[in-house]
């Protein structure tokens, strides 16, 4: 689901707002965040970090190994656990800027909702 805002610029912003409703209508808690996951193929890991960074202040990058038509090959899982609104936009266009950065046919984005807390 999408809602249109104006974003201060004259110009209007598509703003996923999916998992805010999910976290209403299914768990009745607006405190509950949004774990999201991009898993890409480990290339170009400090431009994909900058990356990251020029979207989300706070993330978690985690080195894997993933299957892709069965072969193996260094991946990175990034994860950003936020309960802000846009998160989903932003997380598929980093995505998607990270597939084109790597050159890869796909990158995989994950969407989960999860109840975290900093102790």
């Amino acid at each position: 689901m999408f809602i249109r805002y104006p974003d201060g610029m004259s110009t209007e912003t598509l703003v996923d707002v999916t998992g805010y409703f999910i976290n209403i209508l299914l768990f009745n808690r607006e405190d509950i965040k949004m774990l999201y996951r991009i898993i890409t193929e480990d290339k170009n890991r400090h431009k994909t970090v900058v990356l990251v960074t020029n979207h989300f202040k706070d993330f978690t990058i985690i080195s894997a190994i993933g299957y892709w038509n069965g072969i193996a090959e260094s991946s990175l899982i990034i994860e950003v656990s936020t309960d802000v609104i846009n998160a989903g936009y932003r997380i598929g266009v980093l995505a998607k800027l990270i597939k084109v950065q790597n050159q890869q046919d796909a990158v995989l984005v994950q969407e989960i909702p999860c109840n975290s807390s900093l102790i």
